[in-house]
């Protein structure tokens, strides 16, 4: 399995993943703000050229309503270019739930009315339930929007997948994919999924790596590997103009943990990055087309 996770092209903190299975299958994972969308639509382009296909994406998972993950889909939908969807698998919540977040509750309003308008296939993501992506991968949903916490509201609403893929001799490689999710629903994430469960060799870190889930939820997940969207300003806590490491955000909090445990971090600072999971090695994916040149 390929996982691509890419690069910010805009200033603006964002999330977006691609993933091709060993058989071809092509997977999304939420996508980013609208100055992502023409970097997305190209990898994927490139990346289903490789395997022999037209640009398509047969399973395409948002998390949460938050624009810098669901505003690449937004994008895609309202303007087509040559694509093809199988299913945008998601967790909906109601319009009157947008109230919850007053300074911003058109992130959900616009995705649900998207939703309702797409012409790509909409399906709603179950609790428990697992879905074959082929004959080597399987997500499963370990959590799902969560309306009655209203605190730090669409956050709390991320789903968590878990990414199972079959490798030789019985050696699964495990990936936990947690959006933006925050403390509250990480303690409920805790309580009700059984530890083996949430134990996984590689994490997307949640909420950027800062005021996401804490650090007792990552020493369940003991991951060897962390995805971490998080761009080079809000990597080292610092804002624009300001001193190195002044920020409000706890990021560099959060790198202890990890750096605690042993984690390796990967994080497309100067381009999308390339993970393998056959061998566990990872490319900056410009560089390593430069280099064919």
């Amino acid at each position: 399995m390929k996982i691509v996770q890419l690069m910010n092209r805009t200033p603006l903190q964002m999330m977006g993943f691609l993933v091709v299975t060993d058989r071809g299958r092509v997977i999304a994972i939420d996508g980013g703000q609208k100055g992502d969308a023409e970097g997305f639509y190209r990898r994927l382009c490139s990346l289903c050229g490789e395997i022999g296909r037209d640009a398509a994406i047969d399973f395409w998972f948002l998390t949460h309503p938050h624009r810098d993950h669901h505003n690449v889909f937004l994008e895609l939908s309202q303007n087509p270019r040559p694509l093809t969807v199988g299913g945008v698998y998601y967790s909906p919540l109601p319009d009157s739930f947008a109230w919850n977040e007053q300074s911003e509750p058109e992130n959900l309003l616009d995705l649900n009315e998207e939703m309702r308008r797409t012409a790509f296939p909409v399906k709603e993501l179950m609790k428990g339930s697992q879905i074959p992506i082929d004959d080597t991968l399987t997500v499963e949903v370990l959590s799902v929007s969560n309306p009655d916490l209203t605190c730090n509201a669409f956050n709390n609403s991320s789903c968590v997948l878990r990414f199972v893929e079959k490798r030789f001799g019985n050696n699964d490689f495990v990936w936990l994919v947690l959006g933006d999710l925050g403390a509250e629903a990480g303690e409920r994430v805790l309580k009700e999924v059984p530890a083996n469960l949430l134990r996984a060799d590689a994490v997307q870190m949640a909420h950027h790596g800062q005021n996401g889930v804490e650090r007792n939820f990552y020493n369940r997940v003991r991951p060897r590997f962390a995805f971490w969207a998080t761009p080079d300003w809000l990597w080292t806590n610092t804002m624009p103009g300001g001193p190195l490491g002044a920020g409000p955000w706890k990021t560099l909090i959060v790198r202890e943990w990890m750096d605690a445990m042993g984690t390796r971090a990967i994080r497309p600072t100067a381009g999308d990055v390339l993970f393998s999971t056959d061998d566990e090695t990872w490319c900056n994916l410009e560089e390593a087309e430069s280099a064919k040149i």
